[in-house]
């Protein structure tokens, strides 16, 4: 007999000599009941199987229907917690001690994801859940990039970090893998829900993220409201937010796909909001997510969000027919007027922070820092009027050039401060890599470590009561970086082994200290590129372009191709503040998530075994 399982979109053939059934992993919605024929063979006793005029797979249907649902509810509330989980990304963790070169660090989103795989291996092995047929990137050439990263790891610098750093690269791969072989629980009504789900957890981070400023002006202790040491007002005369993370560096970039994901489905052609949500409770959404980004002070995420918004308005201009751009522009119009509404109100409210800190600061002081700080120091709109707060400019100059003696290569006679604090931060989680608590990276002077191999505490205590620390630009967080970046191209050009294979995954710290070229091993390069250069060759340069362009391929033929390689353009230039390749977990998940929703989960439906 045969019957249609509406509520799926699917339909399912079942014989009574057979426990097999047959499912189409194709959207039966969209082809009507008549483009499917039952077909039986002479002997009249074969499993019948549907004929569509897309390809049809033949399974066999798994009996025990309370542990499949169980199974099913299982990995979908694993999804749904998925976004809550990459936000705690340090606030808790479970500190397993460290090494010379390295911490270990067990973070939520860390365990989330081994217990994903762990889940999702169990349904392979036990539930036997065989892969759908199509492969997630059309073929296996994307698979070169991840085993020569792994590769490395025989004549890497720094063994135990590169075995850690390959262990949770391939844990997010697998778990990519598994999301888009169970795509087809992750479609329809539970997409919808998962979008609310996000933006839900999105919303409730980001008023933490105010009431940790409000928090910290009002002297609760830093381990009451997790704020780092070096977003404390005392930095700039107003705080900036971490929320759950290290620093306000990874807090913006957390945001960074809630924004993008909220600007497209605002400038969607159909009711803007694709029925998800209304277009006025995605303008909040967006204003909301906006407006925290900007309060994070971290330039690496606002230069990627506009970056990523750039991309986003210019891929929907142009690629739209001509007869809608018109309504696009509009559309358009009204997101980035919307994005400089949040940056308005910020700006204010930081100034009002500013006015109302224990410190000397005023609203106008306030703003000052702030565009001075976001321009590079290009603009400053204090004139004549600028007055020192924080170091004499003498005293900076000495700092710095202090700084730049003792990084210079000195050979075994290098010296390392006595703190045991590097140049940048110097905590990670299991993987090792450095690029979690670095105040270089962060931008805006996050996490727990100072400048100049002084600690943030140290500095304040050196300061009035009344007198931040910082007056505007802080310079020497550019100079860092980019000093690192030539230290970088120093090693990878020092000879041809460095030039085509590298250092190996995990030993770029390793490899500036032994040239002399950072005070301790635990340093690293605050430039993803820079640092896949480094410690990978060209060869790992080459598979990672090689890896992008299948990507790009693969994601500009969907339907909301504009709203993925955005954010995709957005964790690009994010990755040129720090080196994210195992620690920003967000952005491998989120984008291989929305990929499986994207181009399959919509279309497909679960093909199990029994």
């Amino acid at each position: 007999m045969s019957k249609k399982n509406s509520s799926k979109n699917v339909t399912v053939a079942k014989s009574s000599s057979s426990k097999t059934t047959t499912r189409a992993c194709s959207n039966f919605s969209k082809l009507g009941p008549s483009r499917g024929r039952v077909f039986r063979n002479g002997s009249g006793g074969a499993a019948p199987k549907f004929q569509f005029r897309t390809r049809s797979v033949t399974v066999a249907k798994n009996t025990s229907g309370s542990g499949l649902l169980g199974f099913e509810k299982l990995l979908r509330a694993l999804v749904l917690i998925m976004p809550a989980c990459l936000f705690l990304s340090y606030f808790p963790v479970i500190s397993l001690g460290g090494s010379v070169s390295m911490n270990y660090e067990l973070s939520v989103a860390l365990l989330w994801l081994v217990v994903f795989d762990v889940v999702g291996l169990v349904g392979l092995l036990w539930k036997k859940w065989r892969p759908s047929g199509e492969k997630p990137l059309g073929g296996s050439v994307w698979l070169l990039f991840p085993v020569w990263v792994s590769l490395t790891i025989i004549w890497s610098l720094n063994r135990t970090r590169g075995i850690l750093t390959a262990g949770i690269m391939w844990l997010v791969i697998f778990a990519g893998l598994l999301m888009w072989n169970y795509r087809g629980l992750f479609g329809g009504d539970f997409r919808r829900r998962w979008v609310k789900w996000f933006f839900g957890t999105s919303l409730a981070i980001c008023g933490w993220c105010f009431l940790q400023c409000v928090l910290d002006l009002a002297g609760v202790p830093r381990e009451n409201s997790l704020i780092c040491a070096g977003c404390t007002y005392q930095m700039f005369g107003f705080p900036h937010p971490n929320g759950f993370a290290v620093e306000p560096q990874f807090m913006g970039n957390l945001l960074l796909a809630p924004a993008i994901m909220c600007a497209w489905m605002m400038t969607k052609r159909k009711n803007s909001g694709s029925g998800l949500l209304g277009f006025g409770i995605l303008l909040i959404c967006f204003l909301i997510i906006t407006s925290t980004l900007f309060l994070t002070f971290s330039r690496g995420a606002i230069y990627a969000f506009v970056v990523g918004m750039l991309f986003l308005s210019g891929f929907l201009v142009f690629r739209e027919k001509k007869e809608m751009r018109c309504e696009i522009w509009r559309r358009v119009g009204l997101v980035w007027g919307a994005v400089v509404l949040s940056f308005l109100f910020t700006l204010n409210l930081q100034g009002m922070m500013a006015a109302v800190s224990p410190t000397n600061d005023t609203y106008f002081s306030g703003i000052s820092k702030v565009v001075n700080q976001l321009t590079l120091g290009v603009i400053d709109i204090r004139g004549e009027d600028r007055v020192k707060t924080g170091t004499d400019v003498s005293e900076e100059n000495e700092a710095l050039e202090s700084r730049e003696d003792e990084l210079k290569p000195r050979g075994d006679e290098i010296k390392i401060p006595t703190n045991g604090n590097s140049m940048a931060s110097d905590t990670s989680n299991m993987s090792g890599e450095g690029g979690k608590k670095d105040i270089s990276q962060s931008d805006m002077i996050g996490g727990e470590e100072g400048i100049n191999g002084v600690l943030w505490d140290d500095m304040v205590e050196k300061k009035n009561e009344t007198e931040s620390v910082f007056d505007g630009y802080v310079e020497e967080s550019t100079d860092t970086r980019v000093w690192l970046n030539d230290a970088a191209i120093q090693i990878w050009s020092k000879n041809l082994k460095n030039a085509v294979l590298g250092v190996g995954l995990g030993g770029a710290g390793q490899a500036l200290y032994n040239d002399g070229l950072s005070p301790a091993p635990k340093e690293i390069i605050q430039n993803e590129y820079f640092s896949l250069l480094l410690e990978t060759g060209m060869v790992g340069v080459i598979l990672g372009v090689l890896v992008t362009v299948i990507l790009i391929r693969k994601v500009i033929r969907g339907e909301n191709a504009g709203m993925v390689l955005a954010l995709m353009v957005a964790y690009g230039v994010s990755l040129m503040f720090f080196s994210g390749l195992p620690n920003a977990l967000h952005i491998y998940l989120l984008l291989a998530l929305f990929g499986v929703v994207e181009f399959g989960a919509k279309d497909a439906t679960l093909c199990l075994a029994e």
